[in-house]
């Protein structure tokens, strides 16, 4: 075997099966000048081997009549080897006779009697067989790749659930729609094209509800020469509806007239469903709002006018209870300074029974006052500075009767140099009296209600501790709630209206401070109100 290459751009690989051995010597000395590959053999098998290997672009097979091995060789390339072009080397006066033992995909070259005009032939004939090879790779890749995007170009549609078409407005028919465009109607695509020859066996596609409309958009569109969007329903060839929506283009000759239109056609029946039931949902929400608001506008009327009732019953008590009862406060204190010591123990009780309902009444009376008045925002406060200590044990001293009614008594511990805080001196003492008197009804007879004042971070605390029932941790938060009587049954034996905490929390808060408390069950209770302390510097002197 003899192998010789060149190198330039372009390579072509060729087969040579000489029938004498100076014959692959001579042919090699005609391809100068070509970029080429050449192989020789002498055995057909081995050729038949490489050419499996490495398939060539061109096989030239010698023939002489004294070795007829030139047509058998050329039949074992043709039945058992790879396409490409063969070509037979023939004697003068033998290419009629050889060449119709052979296929005609078998090109003869007639080798002239002159050996040097046959290596001049023998090159051109290459190049030209190289320039046809070329052609046909590059066709084979172009077909390829036509081949690739039409697959691509289907599965896109596919994917996409969209199908292409095309129409011919002059003879009013279908002149060609893709797969994935009749798959949508339910059909094959030569069903669907044998089914759409004019507009009307067209419309017969559209749900009979849409019909009206999808003629009248078409029709317009046409005439206007305008793209369209459209979205209607199909009737498939099962009978299933699906939404669709169509998207067309005009197609205009030069003489202003449409001739085709081409168009999309995507598959919106998932979309459009979900579309209707975001629809039907969102209605249902609405009405389910509608209905709603009524409730909370009822409600608020009902609301308004409960308030509205409260508000006159409020103003009932103010006129009709508060000022006889400070009538009957009055008279009590006057008799009660009247009394001799020949006044019977009785009466003496009576006496300061009938004081105590009227100081109980007059507390709950306020109560209500103070809660209606925060409620519409009318419990203005105004503050200034005043000395802490000297409120507390003023307080303390006011309430001395109150303790002794419980048999408690209150203790001021701790520091009692001068504190100075921003406050409103009247609500101070009705929030004091209030944590006081609680403290005093809860606690047992016999022990003390502790009254602690210290500062810490520039703040001023004030903390009553009882020794009473307590309070459970899980009810703690709730006791600064409007109308909460956490112990119902001793809360009721001690009265109360289940407002003075909540009163007391606003007031501290109208005078920027806080209140918390802390507590155990049977422990008793420590309620703490917090002011920021005014510097001493800038007391100009105690009021």
């Amino acid at each position: 075997m003899f192998t010789c290459s060149m190198t330039e751009t372009t390579d072509i690989r060729i087969l040579f099966v000489p029938n004498e051995p100076k014959a692959g010597v001579l042919f090699n000395s005609a391809l100068d000048g070509i970029t080429h590959t050449l192989e020789i053999v002498d055995d057909v098998k081995q050729g038949l081997f490489l050419h499996h290997e490495h398939p060539f672009d061109i096989i030239f097979v010698d023939y002489r009549p004294d070795q007829a091995n030139g047509v058998d060789t050329t039949k074992m390339f043709l039945e058992d080897g790879p396409d490409c072009r063969l070509f037979i080397l023939t004697p003068p006066g033998t290419k009629t006779s050889i060449t119709s033992q052979l296929p005609a995909s078998v090109e003869s070259f007639d080798i002239s009697g002159d050996a040097s005009a046959s290596r001049r032939l023998l090159p051109g004939l290459i190049r030209l067989t190289k320039d046809l090879i070329a052609s046909d790779r590059y066709a084979k890749i172009l077909e390829n790749k036509i081949n690739e995007l039409e697959t691509v170009h289907q599965q896109a549609e596919m994917l996409a659930d969209i199908g292409i078409w095309e129409w011919d407005e002059v003879d009013d028919k279908m002149l060609w729609c893709s797969e994935q465009h009749a798959r949508i109607h339910g059909v094959s695509h030569d069903e669907y094209m044998a089914s759409v020859t004019s507009v009307e066996a067209d419309t017969e596609w559209v749900h009979p509800d849409d019909r009206e409309y999808y003629l009248s958009e078409t029709m317009r569109a046409y005439h206007d020469a305008e793209e369209l969007d459209l979205e209607y329903r199909v009737l498939k060839r099962d009978g299933k509806t699906v939404y669709v929506r169509e998207v067309s283009k005009p197609i205009i000759d030069d003489t202003g007239t449409v001739v085709r239109t081409i168009g999309t056609f995507q598959d919106i029946t998932s979309l459009k469903l979900t579309e209707i039931e975001m629809r039907r949902a969102h209605n249902s929400l609405e009405a389910k709002v509608l209905e709603r608001t009524a409730q909370l506008e009822k409600a608020r009327d009902a609301a308004e006018a409960a308030n509205q009732t409260k508000s006159q019953f409020l103003s009932t008590i103010n006129h009709e209870l508060r000022t006889p009862l400070t009538s009957i406060k009055g008279c009590l204190g006057l008799l009660n300074g009247l009394v001799s010591d020949e006044f019977s123990d009785t009466g003496r009780e009576l006496l300061d029974m009938a004081r105590r309902n009227a100081d109980s009444l007059h507390v709950l009376i306020n109560d209500l006052l103070d809660y209606e008045k925060n409620a519409l925002g009318k419990l203005d406060i105004v503050l200034s500075p005043h000395n802490i200590i000297k409120l507390l044990q003023n307080v303390i001293e006011d309430s001395h009767g109150y303790a002794e009614t419980f048999s408690v008594s209150f203790v001021l511990l701790g520091n009692t140099s001068p504190l100075w805080v921003e406050l409103n001196e009247i609500r101070f003492g009705q929030v004091m009296l209030n944590l006081l008197s609680n403290a005093a009804k809860f606690s047992p007879p016999g022990t003390t209600v502790d009254i602690s004042v210290f500062e810490k971070n520039n703040t001023v605390k004030v903390s009553v501790r009882d020794h009473g029932i307590g309070i459970s941790t899980e009810h703690q938060n709730r006791v600064f709630e409007h109308f909460i009587q956490l112990d119902s049954s001793d809360s009721r034996h001690q009265g109360g209206t289940g407002l003075g905490l909540a009163i007391t929390k606003s007031l501290v808060e109208k005078m920027h401070g806080t209140i918390s408390v802390e507590s155990k069950p049977a422990a008793g209770s420590t309620f703490t109100v917090s002011f920021p302390r005014i510097a001493d510097d800038k007391i100009s002197s105690e009021p």
